[in-house]
């Protein structure tokens, strides 16, 4: 078995997918690299020219809408939407859940959503990324929201 794996190295992404390589060929899978320039690299996605891709996502605002609407629903084939990935019943469970009002309905029909994309796999995560956060008693009050951002224009010092 060989595969295409395509990928930018910069940003520590080569040594990752160096190590997927690795992997890989541990288990008799052969995986050739294709690493072209970024801005030929997302043509290539764009177009799914591509066999394996690595890309990755961060949350602008914490909420599932801004995972599965973006990545997997087919509206946004030809944007973010770079693995293709196209279910009907999956676009009507995303779009349903996004005119319910109610957090908790909201949540439950997009969990709904969620649990198809994880059944179809049309991306595999691979690694996540990680923040640490330090402490200390000379700081009385320092909100960090859900995005690992701080504000320091609420921050007191002890």
């Amino acid at each position: 078995i060989s595969v295409t794996l395509s990928y930018n190295q910069d940003g520590g992404h080569k040594e990752i997918m160096e190590s997927i390589i690795g992997d890989l060929a541990k288990v008799g899978v052969t995986a050739v690299s294709d690493t072209p320039e970024w801005s030929a690299l997302l043509e290539q996605y764009q177009n799914f020219n591509y066999q394996f891709g690595r890309l990755g996502w961060i949350a602008d605002y914490p909420i599932m809408d801004n995972f599965l609407y973006p990545l997997f629903h087919s509206d946004s084939l030809g944007g973010d939407n770079r693995s293709g990935y196209n279910n009907p019943e999956f676009d009507a469970k995303v779009d349903e859940a996004r005119t319910i009002v109610d957090d908790e309905e909201r949540v439950a029909k997009m969990q709904e959503a969620d649990a198809m994309v994880a059944a179809d796999c049309p991306v595999i995560p691979i690694m996540f990324y990680t923040h640490t956060i330090v402490g200390s008693d000379r700081i009385k009050h320092l909100y960090v929201d859900p995005q690992k951002h701080a504000e320091l224009g609420t921050a007191e010092l002890a």
